[in-house]
């Protein structure tokens, strides 16, 4: 097709509503254009991009024996209420009704509709296992759309559901994807990593997530020096230092996980699935006896401590969090900070988030910088 048939608007100039580099020329090339805050057009160009990466992941998928379907969009909320989800999902479930009243939802993700489907149809054990997958329109309503189309409020997804008699069969087919997702991602041309993730309430005990490396600030240190043709980059002017990575970081760091690896060994995680060694640090100051001190207007354990110039590290610090609406307290040293994917894991929950102000009196009849172990 000639070009001046095709719809191929590009701009001279960025476009000042760009995040990172990627949103910027995608825009600018008339890749996509922004139909509402999170949600994109996908004009010619991008469309042949997306019909050439369905194709490289319909031909790993099919080496595997994965067989494509396609299941609605909408969605009865039935079957969200039966696996709970429907109340615990959180504010990015779009819900609405028909003209009947009853209660829908936009799909985020498939596990109950793919689930419901296999158990009404699949009958006997004979027809284990069972692999299915589809690439799809997900929706899920994001408090704060960014980054173009890494982070939207509708976006393509393809998600992969399969069914077994044992768990030997399970792992065999999870090692198979995870074969394939790596030959796709290869074929891609993407610099990625398989690491540990977090599942979440769906995803079992083992999990991982394949994460594409972007810049860092140690990257952007290295381009300075490239670029400049020098032996170090403390030669350059600390200013001048600032304003550039600033600007090359507004374009070029991107993406809302940190992964963390072993120098030289095969380790890798997502921060929030990571491990480390605890070190117990004995305390050698003197014991003295409890006595009640008051601590007007030290809301945080920094100010607090400050406030009994107390060494932070030997303070303890109370965090009350609503895990699946059931209020949890949680005691730490004052300069640790909490893992909340962590915590969720421990405790099973399908949802944690911070306790409000009115849950901790009501609790404890005291405010967050009141609250102690003792008492509880």
């Amino acid at each position: 097709m000639k070009q001046s048939k095709m719809l191929i608007p590009t701009l001279r100039e960025m476009p000042s509503d760009a995040q990172v580099i990627s949103h910027a020329l995608l825009v600018r090339a008339g890749y996509v254009r922004q139909i509402s805050a999170g949600i994109y057009a996908y004009l010619p160009l991008a469309n042949r991009v997306l019909e050439k990466l369905k194709t490289i992941m319909r031909e790993e998928f099919e080496e595997i024996g994965a067989v494509e379907l396609l299941a609605p969009a909408l969605l009865t909320a039935d079957l969200w209420r039966e696996s709970g989800r429907y109340d615990t999902y959180g504010e990015d479930l779009y819900k609405l009704k028909n003209r009947d009243h009853s209660d829908f939802i936009l799909g985020p993700t498939h596990e109950e509709t793919m689930t419901a489907l296999v158990r009404d149809e699949v009958t006997s054990y004979k027809k284990l296992p069972l692999n299915v997958y589809q690439i799809q329109s997900k929706y899920r309503d994001e408090k704060r759309p960014r980054y173009g189309l890494l982070r939207g409020r509708e976006f393509i997804m393809k998600d992969g559901y399969s069914f077994h008699a044992d768990y030997e069969s399970l792992d065999e087919t999870y090692n198979d994807y995870k074969r394939a997702y790596e030959k796709i991602f290869s074929r891609a041309g993407l610099d990625f990593k398989a690491i540990i993730g977090d599942g979440g309430a769906m995803g079992g005990k083992d999990s991982q997530e394949f994460m594409a490396i972007t810049a860092d600030r140690t990257d952007l240190e290295k381009w300075l020096v490239l670029g400049n043709s020098i032996e170090s980059i403390d030669e350059i002017p600390n200013t001048v230092i600032e304003k550039i990575q600033e600007e090359l970081a507004k374009w070029l760091v991107a993406g809302e996980d940190t992964v963390v690896y072993a120098d030289g060994g095969d380790y890798s995680a997502n921060l929030e699935m990571a491990t480390n060694k605890f070190e117990n640090i004995a305390s050698y100051t003197e014991t003295l006896e409890l006595e009640k001190v008051a601590t007007p207007d030290a809301k945080t354990i920094d100010e607090v401590a400050a406030f009994l110039e107390a060494d932070v590290a030997e303070t303890i610090k109370t965090l009350v969090f609503r895990a699946d609406e059931e209020l949890v307290v949680v005691l730490m040293h004052g300069n640790d900070e909490l893992n909340e994917v962590k915590l969720q894991n421990y405790l099973g929950a399908s949802s944690v988030e911070p306790a409000t102000e009115a849950d901790v009196e009501n609790l404890a009849g005291a405010h967050f910088g009141s609250l102690g172990p003792i008492g509880l």
